[in-house]
């Protein structure tokens, strides 16, 4: 259920930067998040439709002063938005933030979690991800020695993989993260 709940809040590429930009500025303008994160309109809107869904934010309603805040962090999702701040951060200072932020990365990472795990428990826990796509998240994942693959001698040889000194560093955030208000986060019924 959390890793579902990982995979929605990540489908998109903006999402976790929103939060961190929330942490900061539990109530903003639109126009202020574009210029932060330096996305496009299109981008940003459906980030921000995306976290409403969520339940994460809702948008200032009624009429009133130009400078009013258009969003609002919910307060259920204030330790969400600190945590989500965290793993900016970290990302930004290992200079990561193109691949932390892929839409896959962070699932694959709790995915893994402590143990080895082979392509084929991967693919079933992160369902509906493509093989091409969990092939290329790994790859990613293994040059930049977030996972260590090890190929175990049987046969046919078995390819495994762990999560390496970053990925662990990563783990706990996300870990973090999912405990912080991911798992409190439900799509709101029409």
């Amino acid at each position: 259920m959390q890793l579902t709940l990982l995979i929605s809040l990540t489908h998109r590429r903006w999402n976790v930067p929103l939060l961190a930009q929330f942490h900061e500025h539990p109530q903003v303008k639109f126009v202020t998040l574009a210029k932060a994160l330096g996305c496009s309109r299109s981008a940003l809107s459906a980030s921000l439709q995306a976290l409403a869904d969520l339940g994460l934010i809702r948008r200032n309603q009624g009429h009133g002063h130009p400078m009013r805040p258009e969003y609002l962090l919910e307060p259920d999702a204030v330790d969400l938005a600190t945590t989500c701040a965290d793993v900016h951060q970290t990302l930004n200072a290992w200079r990561h933030r193109e691949l932390g932020y892929r839409k896959w990365t962070l699932p694959l990472v709790l995915a893994t979690g402590h143990d080895e795990r082979r392509f084929a428990d991967l693919r079933h826990l992160l369902s509906p991800i493509t093989a091409r796509a969990l092939a290329l998240s790994l790859k990613d994942l293994e040059r930049e020695r977030w996972l260590c693959r090890r190929v175990h001698n049987r046969y046919p040889p078995e390819p495994r993989y762990a999560l390496g000194q970053p990925g662990k560093t990563i783990y706990r955030l996300v870990n973090r993260m999912v405990a912080a208000g991911l798992g409190r986060a439900q799509p709101k019924l029409a």
